[in-house]
């Protein structure tokens, strides 16, 4: 909330952060309460909503925040040390899209992708989007917005049983650049959509982003991968 009040939503609209509210991480967490997870990374973890929680609610997890702003890292690594899980919650200073996935262990990819204009995003970062979806058979737009980059890198992480849980803009539902993420969604030997929860366009979750927004839950399985495979066949 401090850094906030210090660096305004224009100021921080270019990096895309906006965060969590604790209502929202709460209800995240609790969707999961059922699964256990040997890993939760977080990515472009904030000042560690997402990190902190996750790490009460999973004690035996090893938990990697995942954050390229230098100041909100520094800032994280404060709330990690004040939270008194310095030993458990690591602060990976990086942008998620470069992240090497853990080497072992069943691992929840959890948080709240930073939401940058794809007028904000490097040419570069944009024609590496667009490969990472080719190589998958699909076309995708470079007029994408970050977080849905971050859901293909985190998708690109994934192995067997690893779980996703992100929030983000619902606009991918039904816009143009959207169908690259509903392709891959769909895909029989895709991420394994679990379920989708949309928010209630009158019910804005974020106080300082006037965006609609959906929670996409996705388990990489074969029993998923099954069911996707069928609706597949079924359109």
């Amino acid at each position: 909330d401090a850094f906030c009040r210090d660096n305004d939503a224009v100021a921080r609209r270019a990096h895309g952060i906006t965060l969590t509210p604790t209502l929202l991480v709460e209800a995240m967490l609790g969707a999961l309460k059922d699964e256990s997870f040997d890993t939760i990374v977080d990515a472009g973890a904030g000042s560690g909503r997402f990190a902190i929680a996750a790490a009460a609610r999973w004690p035996r997890a090893q938990v990697l925040a995942v954050e390229s702003h230098p100041q909100v890292a520094a800032l994280l690594r404060q709330r990690v040390r004040e939270s008194g899980l310095a030993s458990r919650i690591e602060v990976i200073e990086r942008d998620f899209r470069e992240f090497e996935a853990p080497a072992t262990g069943r691992t929840l990819y959890l948080g709240n992708p930073p939401y940058v204009r794809h007028h904000d995003i490097d040419a570069a970062w944009k024609e590496g989007y667009a490969k990472g979806m080719a190589a998958r058979g699909i076309r995708a737009s470079q007029l994408a917005g970050l977080h849905a980059h971050f859901v293909l890198a985190a998708t690109q992480c994934m192995r067997e049983g690893d779980a996703l849980c992100f929030v983000t803009a619902a606009e991918w539902l039904d816009n143009g650049y959207g169908s690259a993420l509903r392709s891959l969604l769909s895909q029989a030997d895709g991420p394994g959509l679990r379920g989708l929860w949309v928010a209630d366009a009158g019910q804005p979750v974020f106080s300082d982003a006037l965006v609609s927004s959906v929670v996409l839950w996705a388990q990489r399985c074969e029993a998923a991968q099954a069911v996707m495979g069928r609706i597949a066949e079924r359109a």
